[in-house]
């Protein structure tokens, strides 16, 4: 899970034909159609027909944001609060 509970689906700069779909929890086995789509986009076309800022990779560029947004977790709690 990401700090702020939302996975990353992106391209990975300066790698090129790499895409990441990752941190999705406890959510993946239900959003795993649509990521795979989006996976797919951005493999063949290198751009989605969804807007994929909200899981962007770049969003934990700054540590500000990524405290911000971070959620404390209790051990073996796998839901955001």
């Amino acid at each position: 899970m990401t700090p702020d509970g939302l996975p990353v689906i992106d391209t990975v700069p300066g790698v090129a034909g790499l895409v990441i779909a990752a941190g999705h929890s406890r959510g993946g086995v239900t959003s795993a159609p649509v990521t795979g789509w989006l996976v797919g986009q951005l493999a063949t076309r290198g751009r989605t027909d969804l807007p994929l800022d909200p899981f962007a990779l770049s969003r934990f560029a700054q540590p500000a944001a990524v405290s911000s947004t971070a959620r404390s977790q209790e051990p073996g709690d796998d839901q955001p609060d």
